[in-house]
């Protein structure tokens, strides 16, 4: 297999059943078969390799339905940061899909809090202006929920509004203003739950009521389903 080389045994099943389950994945998967194989083979550790894999899973999933066109790193690898995938909807809506796996709490960072605010802040800067844009944020263990995630944001805008200057600081912002010029460029939050813990079901949104660029209908339903 083209991309499987020198690969664990558990991503190489995983990427062989993608590609004979769909023609479509398969001539993803072909056509950017350099910038999968590259992050593939630099993906020196186990939480790497699942984050590269989480990719092609939602890629996958989205390859499934004929509406949807996916693109892999549109805007460029290489230069500046920016969203992992792009989805060409019904051929007019473009949505830009940021994707993340989520490091489950530990004993030092009990709370889901501290880290979808991290990863938010930070996701924030290789989001396009004026563009659909949405973050995908899987967790190791598939515990991650969506009251979690609502209740984070909601108190990402609490802290921000009452100017916690750490966390300004800490994601260079000078004033709140800087901060929601950039969260009005998320249009929602995906909890996506993993093939081996849910077989793909079990989906979440979460949407952003300050986007600049609300989620249309038919995008909220395909991102549910």
């Amino acid at each position: 297999m083209f991309l499987c080389e020198d690969l664990p045994h558990e991503a190489t099943t995983r990427i062989t059943t993608w590609i004979t389950q769909s023609r479509r994945f398969y001539a993803f998967a072909l056509d950017n078969r350099s910038k999968i194989r590259k992050k593939l083979r630099t993906a020196v550790t186990p939480e790497s390799l699942q984050s590269t894999l989480l990719e092609l899973e939602v890629a996958h999933y989205f390859l499934a339905d004929r509406r949807c066109l996916v693109e892999y790193e549109r805007y460029g690898l290489g230069k500046g940061r920016s969203p992992d995938l792009t989805v060409t909807f019904r051929a007019r809506t473009l949505l830009n899909l940021e994707v993340t796996l989520v490091k489950d709490p530990t004993p030092e960072t009990p709370q889901w809090e501290g880290k979808l605010i991290g990863i938010v802040c930070d996701k924030l800067g290789q989001m396009p202006p004026e563009s659909l844009n949405v973050l995908v944020a899987s967790a190791e263990r598939g515990s991650l929920t969506l009251e979690e995630v609502a209740q984070a944001m909601q108190r990402l805008k609490e802290r921000i509004e009452k100017r916690e200057g750490e966390l300004l600081s800490r994601w260079g912002f000078a004033v709140p203003a800087d901060f929601f010029k950039q969260f009005q460029r998320l249009s929602g939050i995906v909890v996506w739950q993993r093939e081996e813990h849910a077989m793909g079901e079990g989906k979440g949104l979460w949407v952003n009521p300050q986007a600049r660029r609300p989620l249309p209908t038919e995008i909220v339903a395909l991102l549910k389903a």
